[in-house]
C-alpha cells in the first residue's frame, strides 16, 4: 500500500516517530526495524491491544518503544472508549454501547509536559478522530513540522462533528499541503468504510 510506503519512506530518517492508533502494533514494529535508532511512542487505548505491542517490543528486543494506553484529542481528561461498533475501538458518543473509561489528552500537553519528546513523523489511524488530534497539536505543528501520514475516516469523523474539510483547513493554516497516496474505492462511495490515505507535509518539505 502506498500508506505503508509512505509511512516507511519517512520513518528511515525520523529520529522520533509517533504511532497514533497503533492498534496491534505492525507499523511501529516495520519502522523499528527499518530505523533501529529511532525513539517510537505507540499510542493505543484498548488494554487488550496495549499489552499485546508491549509484549510484541519485548520478544523482539526494542527498548526503544514507549508503549502509552491513552486516547488523544483536543482535550485532556477522560472520555469513555467504545468496544464495538463497526469501526471497532474508538472514542463514544453518547448512546454507544459498551465502553470503558479512558485517559484523555492534548499532545501539545504531553510534549510541553516534557513527557514525550516533539515527533518528526506521526502516524494516524484513529477511526474518526483524526481532526481532533491534530487539534491537540497546536502550535506544535508550526514548531515542529513533523510529517503526517494519516488514513481519514469521513463517515466517522461526522459522528464527532468533525470533517475532512475542517481538516484540510486545519493543516493549511499550519503552513501544510498534503499529497493524496490513497482515494475511495468505487464500492465505498457510500460505504463506512470509505477512508482516505494522505500524506501532509510542511510546503517546504512536500
Amino acid at each position: 500500500r502506498e500508506f505503508t510506503k509512505a509511512f516507511l519512506k519517512e520513518g528511515r530518517g525520523a529520529a522520533v516517530i509517533y504511532d497514533i492508533g497503533a492498534n496491534d502494533g505492525i507499523y511501529w514494529l516495520m519502522a523499528a526495524k527499518v530505523n533501529p535508532s529511532a525513539s517510537i511512542v505507540a499510542f493505543e487505548p484498548e488494554p487488550h491491544l496495549t499489552r499485546l505491542i508491549g509484549r510484541s517490543a519485548e520478544a523482539n528486543g526494542f527498548s526503544n518503544i514507549d508503549v502509552r494506553r491513552i486516547c488523544l484529542g483536543d482535550a485532556d481528561g477522560e472520555v469513555q472508549l467504545s468496544l464495538a461498533g463497526v469501526s471497532g475501538h474508538h472514542v463514544a458518543v453518547a448512546g454507544e454501547g459498551e465502553a470503558i473509561t479512558t485517559p484523555i489528552a492534548r499532545l501539545d500537553s504531553l510534549i510541553n509536559r516534557g513527557e514525550i519528546a516533539p515527533p518528526n513523523l506521526i502516524k494516524i489511524d484513529a477511526e474518526g478522530y483524526e481532526f481532533k488530534i491534530l487539534s491537540g497539536l497546536g502550535d506544535l505543528l508550526a514548531r515542529h513540522a513533523p510529517k503526517i501520514v494519516i488514513e481519514v475516516h469521513e463517515h466517522f469523523m461526522r459522528r464527532y462533528g468533525d470533517s475532512f474539510e475542517a481538516l484540510q483547513a486545519l493543516m493549511r493554516d499550519a503552513g501544510y499541503e498534503g499529497r493524496l497516496l490513497r482515494k475511495p474505492a468505487p464500492g465505498e462511495a457510500e460505504d463506512v468504510h470509505r477512508q482516505s490515505h494522505y500524506l501532509f507535509a510542511p510546503k517546504q518539505q512536500s
